[in-house]
């Protein structure tokens, strides 16, 4: 189980995760659970018993930043970032920093971040060096230090805002000069064909054209999807330039419409951004009003049967988590005589209900119709003792899922049985009362919890 910092030193994670997500110059990711792993809710995973180490995150010592001043009229420029940093316990394994623009019209900010790497020292005691791209047509003006992190070996980690870095008496402040692109590009054409799409045979392409414009930044990406009738199901096209310019040019792409889709019309939109990330979005209305193609037809089989999951076999059944995590392996055999089996897995749940371990299966062998499929997955150090039991999901290209509860694949999968740190803890007192020379004392009766597995056609 990965050890959970001690407290957090965050002061609003929320507003950095929020400019982090249309970050363009840099992806800053924050580790989360492995699929295929035990999963607790709470600090629930193992009980009392499991003891988890806790570590303290890393501290800030410093921050620099040269220069204090880009023009990025004619070029992107480059900013130098020094962060001095510490951990005493486990090392500073990354540092990241975020610089973002005031708001300009409409509300946009721009940002740039760098991701560090140490230069000089040690992982207990160094510093972390980097760049940080300003682009082009950004929002000018003085930018600040959004946000500052430094994360452990362990993933505890330091966070810092601009208030922080600023009682610091740290360097906060960027000026940039830039001409600034904030109006989004347009498309002035959008043409799918053919007309309407045949895929009972086999998948169909549809071919989309589309003519898009932006006269400062230019148009970095142009996307197309179409849609089912009743918002089920989404195809998209990620078009790319084959024609023209950023400014003004041609994008073409392919829409793959798979078999067993059904027959029905699918409506059309779009997308254009460009390279200041300003985006403009076309709802199917607005490109019908446009008087370009706005549905395709789409004729195909029908697949409206479930696939099958069975004969689930496990190795070990067996295992003990008390010296650390252990491996599982497990196989199955799906079937689906129609559009063929896309998806498998298999989840044990702990007697609790609080915890459990997925394996994700991958066809091995045969044919999506009727194959083999396996895969693995890992019970963490903290997971709960006693019997896990199996539940089981399979997925066809159709879209059709088929769900064993607990009672439906005690079937045909084995139930796995978890030796736990908590079997090592003294046992919790008796809390039965204690009726002996009182007539009137009642032990309360147990609940029971009735199961009413549901079934289904089968498909194979």
């Amino acid at each position: 189980m990965n050890a959970q910092p001690n407290g957090t030193r965050a002061r609003s994670a929320g507003a950095t995760v929020a400019a982090l997500a249309v970050t363009t110059s840099a992806v800053l990711s924050i580790a989360a659970a492995a699929p295929g792993t035990a999963q607790a809710a709470g600090s629930s995973q193992a009980g009392a018993a499991c003891d988890v180490t806790v570590y303290t995150p890393p501290e800030i010592t410093s921050l620099a930043l040269s220069p204090g001043r880009v023009d990025v009229r004619t070029a992107p420029r480059k900013v130098a970032v020094s962060v001095g940093a510490t951990d005493d316990d486990a090392g500073v394994s990354s540092v990241q920093v975020v610089l973002a623009s005031p708001k300009g019209p409409g509300g946009k900010q721009s940002y740039a971040a760098a991701t560090l790497t140490r230069s000089a020292g040690t992982a207990t005691n160094g510093t972390f060096s980097g760049t940080a791209t300003v682009s082009r047509w950004v929002v000018p003006g003085a930018w600040t230090v959004q946000s500052l992190f430094a994360t452990d070996a362990h993933g505890a980690v330091e966070f810092m805002q601009t208030a922080d870095v600023v009682a610091k008496g740290w360097p906060s402040r960027l000026s940039v000069v830039s001409t600034p692109d904030v109006a989004p590009p347009a498309l002035s054409s959008l043409v799918l064909s053919p007309a309407k799409a045949d895929s009972r045979a086999k998948a169909a392409k549809v071919h989309v054209t589309a003519k898009a414009a932006d006269n400062l930044s230019g148009v970095s990406f142009v996307g197309v999807s179409i849609t089912r009738a009743g918002g089920k199901s989404t195809l998209p096209a990620l078009l790319r330039r084959t024609g023209g310019t950023a400014r003004a040019g041609t994008w073409t792409g392919d829409v793959v419409v798979p078999r067993w889709v059904g027959s029905a019309r699918w409506s059309v939109e779009a997308t254009v951004m460009d390279a200041a990330v300003n985006l403009r979005g076309y709802t199917t209305k607005a490109i019908a009003a446009k008087r370009w193609t706005s549905a395709v037809p789409v004729v195909s089989g029908t697949d409206a049967l479930a696939p099958t999951l069975s004969a689930v076999t496990l190795a070990p059944t067996r295992v003990d988590v008390t010296g650390g995590g252990a491996s599982i392996r497990a196989t199955a055999s799906a079937r689906d005589a129609l559009s063929g089996v896309v998806s498998g897995r298999v989840t044990w749940t702990s007697p609790s209900g609080q915890q459990s371990v997925t394996v994700e299966l991958s066809r091995t062998s045969g044919t999506p119709q009727s194959g083999t499929w396996a895969g693995k997955a890992e019970v963490n150090a903290c997971a709960e003792s006693g019997t896990w039991t199996p539940s089981a999901e399979v997925t066809d290209l159709a879209g059709n899922v088929r769900e064993y509860a607990a009672a439906q694949a005690a079937a045909f999968a084995p139930s796995l049985v978890v030796v736990g740190r908590d079997a090592l803890a003294v046992p919790a007192p008796d809390s039965t009362p204690d009726t002996t020379g009182d007539p009137t004392a009642t032990v309360p009766e147990q609940g029971t919890e009735p199961g009413d597995p549901q079934g289904g056609g089968d498909n194979g």
